[in-house]
C-alpha cells in the first residue's frame, strides 16, 4: 500500500469491506509511478491478546510469503 500512498487521493486502490474477504485491491505500478515506496508498515494494536507472534526475518517479501503469523 506503501507509506504517503494516501497522496494519490485513492487513485489506484480498490476498498473491499467483509468479514473474511480481500480487504483492499491497489495498484503497485501506478503507486511506483507516482513516485511513493511500497514500503508499508504492519501494526498489531491487539497483541495482548495473541499467545504468540512469529515475524518474518526477511528483510523483502513478495506475496507469496507469509510476513506474520499469530497464534490466539
Amino acid at each position: 500500500m506503501g507509506i504517503n500512498a494516501v497522496q494519490l487521493n485513492g487513485e489506484g486502490f480498490i476498498a473491499r469491506i467483509g468479514q473474511g474477504q480481500l480487504l483492499l485491491e491497489f495498484d503497485m505500478d501506478k503507486i511506483k509511478a507516482a513516485g511513493y515506496s511500497l514500503e508499508t508498515p504492519v501494526l498489531i494494536t491487539n497483541h495482548t491478546d495473541l499467545k504468540e507472534i512469529k515475524n518474518t526475518n526477511e528483510a523483502v517479501v513478495s506475496n507469496d510469503v507469509e510476513l506474520i503469523k499469530v497464534e490466539f
